[in-house]
């Protein structure tokens, strides 16, 4: 009913409103009769966005820094006011905490949703001016890359990432500004991810060039460890490209055909 959405509308500006006079709190104590606080966040800035002008929901959210945690209850959201000079980039936003894997600290987990064709369909429902550029600059990962962006790598200590993720950061690594053993451990996680996802041939040919001009790249400083880097990522991709890859390769690293 109309008057019920309005109810909804104003508690959530009561809410946003409250959580500014505080200074810092959690979602948890905001929404303490919810069974996930994280929910309940999303939900409410979701009513806050639809019932406030853009200038003044600019103003709401410049305003905020908001954490993604978790304790023994669940997941839950610190937020705090930002203060003047706060030039702090909002965090990777952990893929654990977004589909409520349990992160194994002793050892690497990868896991894979299959419904990355809707995203952006929902996406463009929603999206507004700023959205609607971040949604743009996804799409052709989307399009392309797909399966992989939602595959994820976690576990180990290390925030939960999508196999493009990792694969943008070794990308954009063009002044080799990562340490070696980060690099070591991006392709690594790549790698993983490529054999969860279980890509088809289609977006193997797409990514192909792309793992190419990287270990291309990368491979003098990889020293030691480019072979079973290579190893690696041949073993996750489709049987009809793991030739041409184990071909290019076989000068430098005296890999055979399988």
């Amino acid at each position: 009913m109309p008057w019920r959405a309005e109810t909804r509308i104003r508690r959530g500006q009561y809410v946003g409103y409250g959580c500014l006079s505080t200074g810092a709190t959690t979602a948890g104590t905001l929404f303490p009769t919810e069974d996930d606080p994280g929910d309940a966040w999303h939900a409410h800035t979701l009513l806050w966005r639809a019932s406030l002008p853009e200038v003044e929901w600019a103003d709401f959210a410049l305003a905020l820094n908001v954490s993604h945690v978790r304790d023994a209850a669940g997941r839950d959201l610190h937020i705090r006011l930002r203060q003047e000079d706060d030039t702090t980039r909002p965090e990777v936003v952990d893929a654990h905490w977004l589909y409520q894997v349990s992160p194994r600290e002793a050892g690497h987990v990868t896991w894979h949703v299959a419904y990355w064709d809707d995203m952006w369909h929902k996406a463009h429902l929603t999206a507004g001016t700023h959205e609607g550029v971040l949604l743009q600059v996804a799409q052709p990962l989307l399009d392309a890359l797909g399966p992989l962006v939602t595959t994820f790598n976690g576990g180990e200590g290390d925030p939960g990432t999508s196999v493009v993720h990792d694969l943008l950061r070794l990308w954009l690594d063009a002044g080799s500004a990562l340490p070696v053993g980060e690099v070591v451990r991006l392709y690594a996680r790549i790698a993983a991810g490529l054999d969860t996802a279980g890509l088809d041939v289609e977006v193997g040919r797409r990514l192909l060039p792309l793992l190419c001009d990287l270990l291309d790249r990368d491979r003098d400083r990889l020293g030691r460890h480019a072979r079973p880097t290579v190893e690696g990522l041949v073993s996750g991709l489709p049987g009809e490209l793991r030739e041409d890859m184990n071909m290019r390769y076989a000068d430098l690293f005296d890999l055979r055909s399988r």
